[in-house]
């Protein structure tokens, strides 16, 4: 039997071989002929671009048209002859009905059927040929159907039909007409001797197809939902486990469907790394936890573990809360996007530190954002566009690459903004931010630079250092933009934070650079920064000077730094706190207690050391004499004092005096108290002004002048002279013989100071003003008699300052140095049924409340026989044959007491029904039997009657 088959194959391709087939002559017989008969140059043919040759042998062939002819359908014999063939393309063309189960050729790739019917493709397939192993089936990488879901509404598609197939892809055709009743449903019949080998799948459908029984892993699975599909279907995203990335669409824009829990059930160990969602979702039954999705498929530059929900719509929520719980451990971007949230998610607990990339725009997030935004992990992109997110960011939210605009935010915008908001204003226009309108300088850029010697690249890190690497010019300038990968390892720039920068030329890579910001706001005090790489060079110490008053050591040099917390100052191994550092210039402020220490040294020299980062210079002091008093600036490389303006010797110790004495016969400076001191005769601050009797010892009948002693010789009785002397300034009324007391002096002789209340509480706390007799209270004292302490900071939200210990007293709900935080709260408020612990920010549930937000109710008895406690009601939900307050009570045995009550009972029914209802009937039967006799003896008696009238 086989002989004769193979006799027949070869007679055909003989009769095929003799047949001439003119060029444009293009039916079925052509498909029949084999490369090897050389009938006919296929690989000459030209102008309708059908056949594709290679060395002389066709490779692809294209059949445009096949007619719907029972003897023209188009079969895979017609095809296998050529053994060469790669790709086959059928447009317009009817094929059998198991067309798909070949035989093929071997080396064939690809099969691409267009606007053909698919009810014949599948419909009316012998499913045995799916499982017949004695057909040669070589793996097909791929089959695509293009079009004819509108020819036909119904189509079942068997796994078995395909198995032999690595790739699908279905599409349907512009302006197919689709409706509820359009139907396409995969249905897997495969199992354990019958497996597919399917590596991804493209298609529209009206369920989801079961995934069991593929034995490779799955790269991609699209899914188009069709109107007609089956909801419950969803179920069966459980058998995904080996599908690396799936995407679900929709075919109708307004239909909503529901979102894939079959995936929260797949088991750990899976290959899910993406999934994409475009099409509105309805709302969920239970929040969603995806933590089960635990794929760690290497990072690279290509590849991310990434959820999109494109398209959430309004439902998707639960009461307009964010509707998962936990996600991926790896998922490093997510995506929800034209959803209905009114709420943040709580970004620190829900997401995990792979996160990189998340997106929540175009929602109607409308919560007050009053929080700091803290981040264990990876600093991340972070888009919150379009919403209605109200109340202030601060400097947490600037390590994000954040874009926050359209929203309603409000209060000063952090710095990273400030500076670079000439670059950036598009991330956070639309809000109402009280800086931006003023235009603030820039003056929080901190700058630092690493060289990393192995791969010879500069890292640049700080604090508002640049949203992008275009924000900022170098000089030199030839670093490339990224640094791309190096020894397997990503250097990735992160905005704001840290930039990498790869020297294109030959050559030493330069380690000495300037950073210029020209886009910074033209006001900023500095826009250009010079910088060098902390452990490629010594701090290099020029000169060193000290205010003696202040303490404040002024260190001039090079090779410094713009970060304080990378530079530490030793004075004589003492600390010296950084108040301000650049690339030239330390400034840093030694304790009183510890200069002083330093002035009683016996030794004129001692050491200042300047580190930064890793590496150190020393520099030799000169000590000035007496530390300047107090009073100049110390050079100390010299040991020489600048006095201040005010001040003279060497040691700054004098006062000069404030008026021009010196060069004067009638007076002479007092460098202990700055004033001139003038000679008999001569008075004013530089002795410039000349004495004459008071009042012109107020005439000649009172008294004459002595003008070398510029005093009266009043005559007798012509003076009333006061008892004691006049102190301070102050003059005696001879008219009455009292001193006449300046302001802030009084008694006789005007040599005791007035009173204020309570002394101002001592020295410390404050000084009186004997002129007004008020106290003047020093910083950080308070009240009429400085015996309080100030709240250095404006108590806000009706808070009152504590003068006893100096801190603002908040009212409840608020908190803070100066009562402007509002205080956290529970969870949900703990439901009204509980009481929030803001330690810890837990609920303390009532006793008959559970959860973490006391939601939920305790049931008031325990539930027996494997029933459940409905926490939403507080009451026992009893299992099927069961029933009671806590499901006690068993249905079988009410029943078997309930037949035995009726089996007692029944013997006395019985009896009466005897008596109520058999005896009656036996009445009743009698009398009818009566009355029937009667009516009979009298029907009788007529007729004898009528017989005797006859």
């Amino acid at each position: 039997m086989k002989i004769l088959v193979l006799l027949l194959f070869f007679s055909i391709c003989i009769v095929s071989y003799s047949v001439q087939i003119e060029q444009n002559d293009w039916n079925l017989p052509l498909y029949t002929l084999n490369t090897t008969t050389q009938q006919r140059n296929y690989c000459g043919t030209n102008g309708l671009n059908i056949i594709t040759c290679f060395n002389d042998t066709v490779q692809r062939i294209t059949i445009r048209h096949v007619p719907a002819k029972k003897n023209k359908l188009l079969s895979t014999i017609d095809l296998i002859c050529f053994n060469s063939l790669i790709s086959i393309a059928v447009i317009d063309a009817n094929t059998e009905n198991n067309f798909l189960y070949g035989e093929f050729p071997l080396k064939l790739e690809s099969l691409r059927l267009d606007n053909g019917n698919l009810t014949s493709l599948f419909n009316y397939v012998d499913l045995s040929l799916g499982f017949n192993n004695t057909i040669v089936r070589n793996q097909i990488k791929k089959l695509i159907l293009y079009g004819g879901v509108s020819k036909s509404e119904n189509v079942n598609i068997y796994f078995s039909t395909l198995s032999h197939f690595s790739n699908l892809y279905f599409y349907i055709e512009d302006g197919a007409t689709i409706t509820n009743q359009t139907n396409f449903n995969f249905i897997n019949d495969l199992n354990e001797t019958k497996k597919s080998s399917f590596q991804s799948i493209t298609t529209y459908c009206s369920n989801v197809p079961s995934l069991d029984y593929n034995n490779v892993i799955l790269n991609y699975v699209e899914f188009t939902y069709l109107p007609s599909f089956d909801y419950e279907s969803v179920s069966n995203y459980s058998t995904y486990s080996n599908v690396v990335s799936l995407e679900l669409n929709s075919n109708k824009n307004d239909q909503v469907y529901p979102f894939p829990l079959g995936l929260s059930k797949i088991p750990p160990g899976n290959q899910l790394t993406s999934l994409s969602i475009n099409h509105l979702i309805e709302k969920p039954p239970y929040f969603i936890d995806l933590s089960n999705l635990d794929s760690n498929i290497s990072r690279g530059i290509y590849t991310s573990n990434q959820i999109e929900i494109l398209n959430a719509g309004n439902s998707f929520n639960i009461d307009g809360v964010f509707p998962f719980t936990s996600f991926p451990k790896y998922l490093d971007s997510f995506t929800f996007e034209y959803g209905n949230l009114s709420r943040l998610p709580d970004f620190e607990n829900i997401f995990n530190e792979n996160i990189e990339y998340i997106d929540i725009s175009n929602n109607i997030i409308t919560e007050n954002i009053t929080r700091t935004l803290e981040w264990p992990g990876r600093t991340i992109t972070l888009y919150l566009r379009n919403n209605h997110l109200k109340g202030s960011i601060d400097e947490s939210w600037c390590k994000f690459n954040l874009e926050i605009y359209g929203n309603s935010l409000s209060g000063e915008a952090p710095s990273c903004f400030v500076c670079h908001i000439n670059s950036n204003s598009f991330a956070i226009t639309g809000n109402a931010f009280s800086n931006m309108e003023l235009k603030p300088p820039c003056t929080s850029v901190i700058l630092n630079l690493w060289y990393d010697n192995s791969t010879k690249l500069l890292f640049l890190y700080g604090q508002d250092i640049g949203f992008a690497r275009s924000d900022f010019k170098l000089s030199p300038s030839s670093f490339n933009p990224y640094c791309g990968l190096l020894d397997e390892k990503v250097y990735e720039n992160v905005r704001n934070g840290l930039f990498c920068l790869n020297y294109s030329l030959p050559g030493p890579v330069p380690l000495h650079i300037n950073i210029t910001y020209p886009k910074m706001p033209s006001n900023s005090p500095v826009k250009t920064f010079e910088i060098s790489a902390y452990n490629m060079y010594l701090p290099l110490i020029n000169s060193v000077s000290k205010d003696s008053k202040t303490n404040l050591y002024t260190i001039d040099g090079q090779y410094f730094a713009y970060n304080s917390t990378v530079i530490t100052v030793l004075v004589d191994s003492q600390i010296c706190i950084v108040v301000s550092c650049n690339f030239r210039e330390i400034k840093c402020l030694l304790s009183k207690n510890n200069n002083n220490n330093k002035n009683n040294m016996i030794n004129t020299n001692y050491l200042l050391s300047v580190q930064i980062m890793n590496v150190s210079s020393n520099f030799n002091l000169t000590k000035c004499p007496n530390d300047c008093s107090g009073a100049g600036i110390c050079d100390l490389n010299l040991g020489i004092c600048s006095c201040n303006s005010n001040r003279i010797f060497d040691d700054c110790s004098g006062f000069k005096c404030i008026g021009d004495c010196t060069s004067l016969t009638n007076s002479e400076c007092n460098f202990t108290i700055g004033k001139c001191e003038c000679i008999s005769g001569w008075e004013g601050d530089d002795c410039k002004t000349q004495l004459f009797c008071p009042n012109d010892c107020s005439g000649s009948d009172a008294g004459n002048c002595d003008y070398i002693t510029k005093t009266c010789n009043c005559k007798q009785g012509r003076t009333f002279a006061c008892n004691t002397d006049c102190l301070n300034d102050s003059k005696c009324n001879f008219t009455i013989g009292k001193c006449e007391c300046i302001p802030g002096w009084e008694g006789d002789g005007c040599s005791i100071r007035p009173k204020c209340q309570n002394d101002c509480s001592g020295g410390d706390a404050g000084n009186c003003n004997y002129i007004t007799k008020t106290c003047i209270c020093k910083q950080g004292r308070a009240l009429d008699d400085c015996s309080g302490f100030a709240c250095n900071i404006d108590c806000l939200n009706d808070s009152k300052c504590n003068f006893t210990i100096g801190k603002c007293e908040c009212k409840d709900g608020w908190e803070g140095d100066n009562c402007n935080t509002k205080q956290p709260n529970c969870p949900n408020n703990c439901s009204e049924s509980g009481i929030c612990d803001r330690s810890t920010l837990k609920c303390l549930c009532d006793s008959d409340r559970l959860f973490e937000d006391c939601s939920g109710l305790k049931c008031i008895i325990n539930c027996n026989n494997n029933s459940i406690c409905n926490n939403k009601i507080g009451k026992c939900e009893c299992l099927s044959g069961w029933f009671g307050d806590s499901c006690e009570n068993s249905e079988k045995s009410s029943s078997e007491s309930s037949e035995s009550s009726e089996s007692l009972s029944k013997s006395n029914k019985t009896k009466v029904i005897l008596l109520c209802t058999i005896l009656p009937s036996i009445a009743l039967i009698g009398i009818i039997l009566v009355v029937i006799s009667l009516k009979k003896r009298k029907n009788e008696d007529q007729y004898k009657y009528h017989i005797k009238l006859k």
